[in-house]
């Protein structure tokens, strides 16, 4: 009996506090913050820190307190400034966090500084957001997916040294990125993290990168050159797939080169193949019209599906001893091909593997044929 009279006093105490007449401040019975409307903002009072969590969509200009209620802000919120119309927003020397969806889709904010203290960065925090730059404190150790994705006036990013993880597409689709510079610390490029980066000129990895997952830059059309750290051991399916690249080293360490890696690299005129490439999958250079000549190593073994398909420009293939089929598809629509030597160890040539290699001499040509039979 008295446990049930103390939780209706407790309930009664609750409901008193929201409705005590102190404005703006309630609190909840099932909770352990208190909210608090101070402005054009409103806060989520913990007992040792503060939350960001809701603004004003309307407000032009806004400026987060270092304090309220005799604690410091910490967090921005999830979803806290979510399609708001600022251009401007003054952040506090005590923020750590910014939560997923912080800002996203404020698209009028073109001035905003991050200061030193915070260290994560939320998923799709800044997404599709207006400002040109963004300087990122020392502090940060982690930026989640699509961070800064669709930040179209987005122009350069440096990443400070001490960030570990950067997650996928973190900054796709940031259609006015010129350049970006990474740091050491980041060993890891993710899935499309600059994927649909048109005039990516400027790429900049740390001297520890061991891997370059799916789609990285994708359809970085102005991208022509990148330097590969010696550490690189794996670089994903098509991480360079419709990219601006006109000569391209692969280093050593790479056994394999993944489905699609250079497809449609429209400018690619140089390729340098390791020896320590044993595997080259499916459609690597399918697309690559301008692409002259490329030299096999001997640890090759296998050659997918239509690797060099439409490759119209290629004049000159040497396959090694350690090849023994010829895929399916392998040099169709190669136009300029007059070269080519059957090695005596192929057992099979594929489907449509000479197609439409008009000026391949005709002796080879009917010797495909046969062994395609």
């Amino acid at each position: 009996m008295k446990h049930h009279i103390k939780k209706i006093i407790s309930i009664f105490s609750s409901a008193m506090l929201v409705f005590s007449g102190v404005q703006g401040s309630y609190a909840f019975a099932d909770a352990d913050y208190t909210e608090l409307m101070q402005g054009d903002l409103t806060f989520q009072i913990y007992c040792d820190h503060a939350v960001v969590s809701d603004c004003v969509k309307e407000v032009e200009s806004v400026t987060v307190p270092r304090e309220v209620s005799g604690v410091p802000v910490t967090e921005i919120g999830e979803r806290a400034f979510d399609t708001c119309r600022m251009e401007n927003v003054e952040l506090p020397d005590t923020l750590t966090l910014i939560r997923d969806e912080g800002f996203t889709k404020c698209r009028n904010l073109t001035k905003l500084t991050i200061l030193e203290g915070v260290t994560e960065i939320g998923a799709e925090a800044f997404y599709a957001c207006g400002f040109e730059s963004m300087q990122l404190p020392d502090t940060l150790k982690i930026i989640h997916d699509s961070a800064f994705s669709t930040c179209k006036s987005l122009k350069t990013i440096v990443i400070p040294e001490g960030v570990t993880e950067v997650g996928a597409l973190a900054f796709d689709w940031c259609l006015s990125m010129e350049s970006a510079i990474l740091p050491d610390s980041l060993t890891i490029i993710s899935e499309g993290l600059f994927g649909e980066c048109p005039k990516l000129t400027k790429i900049e990895l740390g001297d520890r990168v061991t891997e370059i997952k799916a789609g990285a830059f994708d359809n970085d059309r102005a991208l022509r050159s990148l330097t590969f750290p010696v550490t690189v051991t794996k670089i994903g399916e098509r991480a360079f797939k419709e990219s601006g690249l006109n000569s391209i080293i692969i280093p050593e360490g790479i056994t394999k080169l993944e489905e699609g890696l250079f497809k449609d690299c429209r400018n690619l005129r140089s390729v340098a193949i390791p020896e320590s490439v044993t595997e080259i999958e499916d459609s690597v250079f399918s697309g690559c019209i301008w692409l002259p000549e490329i030299s096999i190593p001997a640890s090759v073994t296998k050659i997918g599906f239509a690797v060099f398909q439409d490759c119209y420009n290629l004049q000159s293939v040497n396959l090694p001893d350690t090849v023994t089929e010829i895929s399916d598809n392998l040099f169709e629509s190669c136009h300029s091909l007059r070269e080519f030597s059957i090695p005596d160890q192929i057992t099979r040539i594929g489907e449509y593997a000479f197609d439409r290699c008009e000026k391949l001499e005709k002796s080879q040509s009917e010797r495909a044929f046969r062994k395609s039979e």
